[in-house]
């Protein structure tokens, strides 16, 4: 399971950065084991894009599928005007990787790979950095 760096836990412009990797380490990492215990709490609530693959992942476990590949990096990060009692908006841009996901009865279902772009959004909170807004448009 990736660990969150020093850097990402500052309410820091490198700070915010820095919890943008590791949200989305945490996001792959969640996505192939089907463990969401260790995202959740760097999950705000309101971000609907995050809620569906916590959602996905955990009815994922549930029925006992499994997914081999499908993981989203960032290829660049550009981050707007920082504030750091403001949410903190990045523009990206991303790659996801092709994926299968595999059902207990060996069903298969493929996704291709795809250049996605979109914001995101973070916040800092009494605990730290939070993911408040995914938006993901594919291109």
């Amino acid at each position: 399971m990736p660990a969150i760096k020093d850097e990402a836990r500052q309410q820091t412009e490198a700070g915010a950065t820095a919890f943008v990797l590791f949200w989305f380490d945490l996001l792959n990492w969640s996505l192939a084991t089907n463990d969401v215990d260790a995202l959740a709490p760097y999950t705000n609530g309101g971000c609907s894009q995050c809620n569906g693959w916590l959602i996905g992942i955990s009815r994922r476990k549930d029925e006992g599928a499994l997914l081999k590949g499908g993981l989203t990096a960032p290829l660049t990060l550009a981050i707007g005007p920082f504030s750091p009692t403001e949410p903190v908006v990045f523009r990206a841009d991303y790659l996801n990787t092709a994926g299968v996901v595999t059902g207990p009865d060996s069903s298969a279902a493929s996704y291709p790979s795809a250049q996605t772009s979109g914001t995101l959004t973070v916040v800092w909170g009494t605990n730290g950095w939070q993911m408040a807004a995914v938006e993901l448009v594919n291109e």
